[in-house]
């Protein structure tokens, strides 16, 4: 195991450095010159754009800018954002780190919150489709089950926001200030789309090994039905949806993203929207830094979760 798990820990850090080169190049070489939209329709006063460009190396190679940009990384600093105020203040911007550690933690709650109602309820509602399928219960559930699935994350949290907050007025328009209650419909718009499949995934998993035959002796020997779903065919039907989960981590953090900036949360969704509205490219690079580190960890503890579920991935054979 412990082999396994540094095989993927560096495949992970190479894939980390391939997407910095990836996003940091594609960004730097946009056109448009950011240092001119700091001054918005002003012209631009040429001691302070060249003090700009000077602290930024913008005038350096492009593997120069490359090469402070991986030094300061390496040193767990971010940089700074492109100033707001090009006539007052310091020229260099804020420092990026303290805007990032200011917004991370809102969209960490509603990460980790909506990940683990994709799988509490999705496994949930999953074992109790498959176990009562023939009742009228799982038919409604798998009919709604399916339109929550159709359903685009913008069209969830727009509905969420007009029905709750608006008609029903039971929950907060937007923003931090009411406690968790601000971040029910957040988390409900993110996980909405992604529980729905893990529903079906585990549904059709399960019904599949409740018919195996190790299942069928289980059962003749009279071993309780909690006990054969929960010990015996809950494991076999997991990979499907844990495998989901993980690979879906990327979309539901884009969905994250939107729905940070319909109810106004003060999370990185809100920051990088303001860095691209400003052609702030180093806040940019640094947000989709964090987002690309996210989703390979969130890989790497899934295929270690596989090798624990089936331990013959980590030996390397055929499932």
């Amino acid at each position: 195991m412990g082999s396994y798990i540094a095989r993927r820990v560096l495949q992970g850090i190479f894939t980390l450095l391939a997407t910095t080169l990836l996003f940091h190049a594609s960004i730097t070489v946009l056109p448009g010159d950011p240092v001119r939209a700091l001054f918005g329709f002003r012209q631009p006063v040429p001691r302070i754009a060249d003090a700009i460009r000077e602290d930024f190396h913008l005038n350096d190679p492009y593997i120069v800018q490359y090469g402070h940009y991986l030094w300061d990384l390496l040193h767990g600093d971010l940089g700074n954002s492109y100033p707001r105020d090009v006539y007052g203040g310091a020229l260099g911007g804020i420092p990026i780190n303290p805007l990032v550690s200011g917004a991370l933690p809102v969209s960490l709650r509603i990460l980790l919150a909506a990940i683990l109602l994709q799988l509490v309820l999705g496994l949930g509602l999953g074992m109790l489709m498959s176990l009562r399928e023939r009742t009228q219960l799982s038919r409604w559930l798998y009919l709604g089950v399916v339109v929550a699935a159709a359903v685009p994350v913008i069209v969830s949290a727009f509905a969420l926001k007009n029905v709750f907050a608006g008609s029903l007025q039971v929950l907060p328009y937007g923003g931090v200030n009411d406690g968790w209650r601000s971040y029910v419909m957040p988390v409900l718009a993110v996980a909405a789309t992604g529980t729905a499949y893990v529903v079906l995934l585990t549904r059709s998993e399960l019904m599949n090994t409740m018919r195996q035959r190790y299942i069928k002796a289980a059962e003749a020997r009279a071993i309780p039905e909690y006990r054969v779903v929960g010990l015996h065919a809950l494991r076999a039907s997991l990979l499907p949806a844990v495998t989901y989960v993980s690979a879906n981590l990327g979309q539901l953090v884009t969905g994250l993203l939107i729905v940070e900036g319909i109810f106004n949360l003060p999370g990185l969704g809100g920051l990088l929207f303001n860095a691209i509205q400003r052609q702030d490219r180093a806040l940019i690079v640094s947000i989709i830094l964090l987002v690309t580190l996210a989703v390979i960890v969130a890989n790497i503890v899934a295929d270690v979760l596989y090798a624990v579920i089936d331990p013959r991935i980590r030996l390397g054979r055929p499932a």
